[in-house]
C-alpha cells in the first residue's frame, strides 16, 4: 500500500496536470447527473451500499482518503467566484495512482450527503469497471 507522503507527492504531481488541462475534464454534479447514476432511487430491501473502508487524512486544504484500491482527495475550491468542493478519484495501480475522475459539487449540490452519495455511487461504477478491465486482461 502506498504511504500517505507517497499519496501526497502523487496528488501534488496530479493537481499540476490538472491544471494544465482546465477543468474541462471536471463531471458537474447535476440532477441529470442524480438520474444517471440512479441516486434519486429508493434501494430495494436488503441491497447493501458500497462498503469501502477508507483512511482519512486531514490537511489544511484538503481531506484524503485512501485504502488499498482508490485515492479520494476532496478539496473546497472557487470554481467561476463560487464556493465548490471538487472531488478527485483515483485508481491505485501498483505503486501510481491513475486519476480516473474528478466532481464537483456547487451551489444547493455542495453538501457532505451529495458528495459522499455521488462518491459511493462513482466508486461501485469505476471498481465494476475495472473488474471488466481486469477479467479482459486475464483473457489476452
Amino acid at each position: 500500500m502506498l504511504t500517505p507522503i507517497e499519496i501526497e507527492r502523487q496528488f501534488q504531481v496530479l493537481m499540476q496536470r490538472f491544471a494544465c488541462q482546465g477543468q474541462k475534464e471536471m463531471v458537474e454534479v447535476t440532477p441529470a447527473l442524480f438520474e444517471q447514476l440512479g441516486i434519486l432511487k429508493e434501494k430495494p430491501p436488503g441491497e447493501d451500499p458500497l462498503t469501502c473502508y477508507f483512511h482519512v487524512l486531514e490537511s489544511h486544504d484538503k481531506l484524503t482518503l485512501f485504502n488499498e484500491n482508490f485515492v479520494v482527495w476532496i478539496a473546497p475550491q472557487l470554481l467561476a467566484q463560487e464556493t465548490a468542493t471538487v472531488t478527485f478519484i483515483g485508481v491505485i495501480k501498483g505503486e501510481t495512482i491513475h486519476l480516473e475522475l474528478v466532481f464537483a459539487t456547487r451551489g444547493v449540490y455542495n453538501k457532505s450527503k451529495t458528495i459522499l452519495d455521488v462518491l459511493e455511487k462513482l466508486l461501485e461504477e469505476i471498481r465494476e469497471n475495472e473488474t471488466i478491465i481486469n477479467k479482459l486482461e486475464e483473457a489476452f
